[in-house]
Formats: structure tokens, sequence, C-alpha cells
């Protein structure tokens, strides 16, 4: 999509921005097609009456002015400060319910505008080198403010918190400056390009609104503009572009992270899965860092659940104890390695891992379970003739009150039939009950691109899901991702990805070659 194409989305999505703003949790003054938030993420807290804001400019290390806002808790000893931005597409204002927060707290909390966003100078090289020397220099602005508690020379006690973006921008810049005490990213990824094109399809449900919310509410660099513009154009990320969007992500830099990290996630997040959130648990945990994982139920979704009391209280105590913990050697917050929402219990659980110790993986035989040798699937062109199997659904057996909770994998041999032979394969796990009903569990689909034939092997969405008794487990597959889940948004095409194209056909079956067969590995623990 050229410009032209722009322009045309750029309208769609202003004439409904305000339902399309409300569902992401934006302001409505925000900005058309902002990307930056979710639910509101704290419980409601009035700002105290000796709490002052300030606009503040700040000079970054090439001159560039970051425009902020400093909240001052108005305590007359020196303080911690936390240091926050806000999502892509967003400004600093959006940041205001968890400042106030932090404030309230007696914390010194700097929200700002990032580089390009808002009332900040320069251009948005998305999370790259210029977004986090940034970060560092308002790092030493706030060492000296007399306000700030401070380790040392230019060495201020300070936490980061930030969704999204912001949390992207939280991970670079502790990959390299010791100073962070603290860092809480939210609903962030761990590797873009494989959050943006997972297995090699494009998720341009999101790609598009992300672009246009970029160019409407930001100053891009020219390189951002044209690897979006290729992008579109050609309807896949090129290997080029993969690793543009991989360098700027946690899995190039995790190994440099030696800060305190409490991940927190959402189970219906459909732009950076939990899988995301997994990998940057495990890549710090396994580096020895004291990290913490906390997954809730909602995230980057297009008229997902609103949080519930019970997740906001939570998530709010929690975070403000890991600042009181790691910026004023206050007691832990008791917070186990992992914490999740279990939506059926309406409530949280703890483990000492994700998935839990005492989870265990079943693995179904998708031949057996099946009862065939082998399933083709089509998706038809407008001169297609007769019925099309568009589908395959395969039902696997669940006794008693199970927990599917953790990373489920399927492996089977596949082959692509088309003109540039190639085929676009969606997966998605359902819950089945009694009397028939189902439906993606947490509306998640994720893809793989089959590339002429052979076996392949990938991840499925992580999970948690209570199957009630007398309900089965259903593995559906499909060449069109609108058959398994849609997005309710005249501007956002298809469901999610770009689709097979017309007239292409696939056959998965068991993995002969190999000499194994087909399966379904799910983590599974009985209730």
């Amino acid at each position: 999509m050229g410009e032209h194409g722009d322009n045309s989305l750029a309208q769609s999505i202003d004439l409904t921005r305000r339902r399309f703003l409300a569902s992401m949790g934006v302001a409505a003054g925000v900005g058309a097609g902002a990307l930056s938030a979710v639910s509101n993420p704290v419980v409601a807290q009035e700002r105290e009456d000796d709490v002052t804001t300030e606009r503040v400019e700040v000079e970054s290390f090439d001159g560039t002015t970051i425009v902020a806002t400093l909240y001052d808790p108005g305590v007359e000893e020196p303080q911690p400060a936390v240091l926050m931005t806000h999502g892509w597409g967003g400004t600093r204002q959006d940041r205001d319910p968890q400042a106030s927060l932090y404030a309230a707290n007696d914390y010194v909390t700097l929200a700002y505008d990032s580089r390009g966003f808002g009332e900040s100078g320069g251009q948005v090289s998305s999370t790259g080198p210029n977004e986090q020397r940034d970060a560092a220099a308002l790092v030493s602005w706030l060492a000296g403010r007399d306000s700030v508690m401070t380790d040392g020379e230019d060495n201020p006690r300070v936490g980061m918190d930030g969704f999204s973006y912001g949390g992207g921008i939280q991970l670079r810049l502790a990959s390299v400056d010791d100073r962070l005490d603290a860092i809480i990213p939210r609903i962030t990824w761990h590797n873009l390009a494989a959050a943006l094109s997972p297995n090699g399809v494009l998720k341009e449900g999101w790609q598009l609104p992300l672009r246009v919310s970029g160019r409407q509410n930001g100053n891009l660099d020219p390189e951002v503009v044209e690897i979006g513009q290729s992008i579109a154009q050609s309807g896949t990320m090129n290997e080029s572009e993969r690793e543009y969007y991989r360098s700027r992500s946690a899995a190039s830099f995790i190994d440099g992270i030696d800060t305190p990290a409490l991940f927190i996630s959402g189970w219906q997040d459909r732009l950076f899965f939990p899988n995301e959130a997994f990998a940057n648990f495990r890549g710090l945990r396994e580096n020895g860092v004291e990290t913490r994982l906390l997954m809730h139920n909602t995230g980057h979704n297009f008229f997902g659940p609103e949080q519930s009391e019970t997740e906001r209280s939570l998530i709010t105590d929690t975070v403000v104890g890991w600042m009181d913990y790691h910026l004023r050697g206050e007691d832990p917050p008791g917070l186990s390695p992992v914490t999740y929402y279990d939506d059926t219990l309406g409530d949280f659980r703890s483990a000492e891992s994700m998935p839990p110790a005492d989870a265990t993986r079943r693995t179904y035989n998708l031949g057996e379970e099946g009862n065939l040798d082998g399933w083709y699937v089509e998706q038809p062109g407008a001169d297609s003739t007769g019925p099309a199997r568009t589908t395959v659904s395969i039902d696997v057996p669940v006794e008693g009150r199970t927990e599917v909770i953790g990373v489920p994998t399927l492996r089977a041999e596949a082959g692509a039939f088309a003109t540039n032979d190639r085929a676009r394969l969606f997966a998605a796990l359902e819950d089945v009950g009694p009397d028939g009903a189902s439906g993606p569990i947490n509306g998640q689909v994720v893809p793989y691109e089959i590339t002429g034939s052979g076996v392949i092997e990938f991840d499925l969405v992580g999970v948690q899901h209570v199957l009630e008794p007398g309900h089965d487990l259903r593995l559906t597959m499909t060449l069109a991702d609108d058959r398994l889940t849609s997005v309710p948004l005249d501007f956002v095409p298809s469901a999610l990805y770009v689709d097979s194209e017309p007239n292409t056909s696939a056959i998965l079956a068991d993995p002969v070659a190999s000499g194994e067969e087909a399966t379904l590995s799910v983590p599974v623990r009985s209730l």
C-alpha cells in the first residue's frame, strides 16, 4: 500500500477514532490511531494536594529537546525517581495515571514525550540508539535534581515503568546503563520481527494501523518510513527488514541486561503474544537476573475485555511494591516468580515457572485423533467450483477439569500447492463444549508460512485456559485467518494476517520422511 492507501486508511481510522481509541484505552485527545495503551492499568487515585507538576525541557545528547512533565511529590527529603514514556503514537499525557500513582507514593516522576512524538524534537527511529541515549540523558537530568535521591555522581536512584514502545525503550537502556535500579516493561516485545511477522506471515491487521499512527502522530525517521512502505507494498517482511526490527529488540541484547525486571503482559494480547513476555522472563532468569512475570487477562487487542477490579488492584500494588523494594529497600512485595490471572477463578494464581512445575506435556498423535492419514485444506479462488475444504479440525480428549497452561507446539509434514509454492497456514486451539459450540481460546491465532514441502514445527500462542468436564480441546487449521477470528473494524484488513493467495492448497500429514508422527504437544495440569 502506497501513500494513497495510507491516506485512505487514515480517513477510515479518523471516522471510527472514538470507538477505536476507547477500545485501546487511549483518551480521545491523544490523536487518531494512537496505539499506546490497553485499559486503565491502575486503580484510580487522586493526586495529593502537595504533588505539583511542571513542564520541563531537557537537552539530549545531540541537542534535541525532549519535553517532559515532572511530578514532584512535595517531600522535603530527596526521594527515588521513576522515569516513563508512552506507547507508539502516544504522548506523555497518556502516562498521567501511572505518573500520578507514583507521585502519590512519594516518587519524583518524569514522564516524557519520546523523540519525534508529542512536543519533543527529533525523528522517531523505533527504539534505536537515539531513543536509548535520550533516556540516558533524562536519567542524568534526574541526578541533578535536589529532590532526587542519588547513589553517587550522575547516578540517581531510579526505576522505569512503561507500556509497549515504552517497554522496549526500558529494555534497550537497561542493556547498556547500570544506573537503572529496577524496570517494569509492560505488554512489550522480545523480538519485534517475530511479533510483527510470526513464522514469516505479516500481521497486517496491526502493521498498517501502527504505521499510520506513527505517521499521523510522529516525525518518523526516513528509514522507518521506507521500511514501512516496503512491507506494505510487498505484504511480507524481507530479511533485512527482519534484522532491522530484531536489532531493536531484547532478543539482540538481553544478555547485557542485569537490572531487576518485572514483566507484565496479557493473555489476550494479539500484538505481542504472551510468548514474547515468556521469552523475556526466561532470558533474564537464565542470566541470573531477579525477574518476575505477571500475566493479566487483557493486552493489545481490538475490543478485548476490560480489566477486572481484582487485576487493576493487584497490578497497582505490585508495581509500587516492586519500586519500593528496589528503590527504597523496603520489604519484598511477596511476589512469586510467576503470577497469572485465571479468568475462570476470577483471581490470580502463583507458580515458580511458566509453565508451572507441576504441569506436564500431553502429546497427541494427530493421525490417530483425526482418524485420517492426511488433511487437505484449500483457499479457493473466484473461479472455483464445488465445495472447498477450507478448514480442518481435530478434537483431542481431555479428562476431568484441566488447565492448559504454557506454549503448545504443533508438528507435521506439510506441502504447499500454489503458483508461488507457498501457503500460509493458520492454527488455533479451541474449547469445544458439550453442545458443540467452540471458538479460538483468547481469540488467538498463529500463522506459519509453508514453503514447498517438508516437516514443519512451530509454537502456538501461549495460553492459560481451564477446560471444564465434558469439554474437548480442538486444533483447527485453515489458510485464511478470518475463518477463525475477526476484528470488528472496517480499516483493519482481513482478521489479523495476510492470507494465502486464492487457488492455494496445502496438505498436512504424519511426517513420514522423518519416521515421526504428526503431533500436538500441550502443557496441562489437572485441577
